[in-house]
């Protein structure tokens, strides 16, 4: 190898890291995931869609679980949020859980690989969101934090059941378990679970004590 190839390489490597951003990073691999599945997605197919090496794309995510983790944040950042009402909470809190669930049913695979990893931030401010809703309809901190727990863990149950048709499908078996569930089977039960898990929630709100109600606050900044 010649001096003059030599320093041509890492010429090379910092124009790439310079024509990309995290955004199309993110952007690229939702578009491979929503086509192919977070199964078969890979890191190299990835730098392909974007005319890099894949070192490239190592220089600015570190690693492929890094990679699914802004993925991830990415689509549950798209959960609406409107300020808690303090009257409505059972239409915010189930809206705020199926709105998330049918975003991640767009991308087949991304629901397990999120269930398998530790909570992410959007995840963290998803359930902050919970917490206030709850509060602003009259439940103390540690019910709330209680019950934005329960909705969670039932979510991502269901999210759980999700990831093993969508890995069943793209497998090529089909839904050939023994309860012979479709995706639109889960979606219903999504929506009854948290109907029932509401209301379970509403009548232990009505058996705790009267007290003045918190002034409402905006959950995306915290105030």
């Amino acid at each position: 190898m010649t001096a003059g190839c030599a320093l041509t390489r890492p010429k090379r490597k910092r124009s790439e890291q310079q024509a990309l951003s995290d955004d199309q990073i993110v952007a690229a691999a939702l578009d491979l995931i929503r086509r192919d599945g977070a199964d078969r997605f890979s890191m190299r197919q990835l730098a392909k869609e974007l005319g890099v090496t894949p070192m490239a794309i190592y220089y600015y995510v570190g690693s492929k679980d890094a990679l699914f983790e802004r993925v991830a944040d990415a689509v549950l950042a798209r959960v609406p949020r409107p300020a808690p009402s303090g009257r409505n909470w059972r239409e915010e809190m189930k809206a705020c859980a199926l709105h998330g669930f049918r975003l991640l049913s767009e991308y087949p695979g991304l629901s397990g690989q999120i269930v398998k990893r530790p909570p992410t931030q959007q995840r963290l401010e998803l359930a902050g969101y919970g917490i206030s809703v709850l509060v602003a309809a009259g439940f103390d901190a540690k019910a709330a934090l209680r019950a934005t727990a329960i909705c969670q863990a039932f979510m991502f149950g269901m999210i759980g059941m999700q990831a093993h048709l969508e890995r069943a499908k793209w497998r090529g078996r089909g839904s050939n378990g023994p309860t012979h569930f479709e995706a639109s089977d889960v979606q219903r039960l999504a929506e009854a679970g948290m109907d029932a898990l509401l209301v379970g929630l509403g009548e232990q709100l009505s058996r705790t004590p009267k007290r003045a109600r918190p002034a409402v606050v905006d959950a995306r900044r915290g105030r």
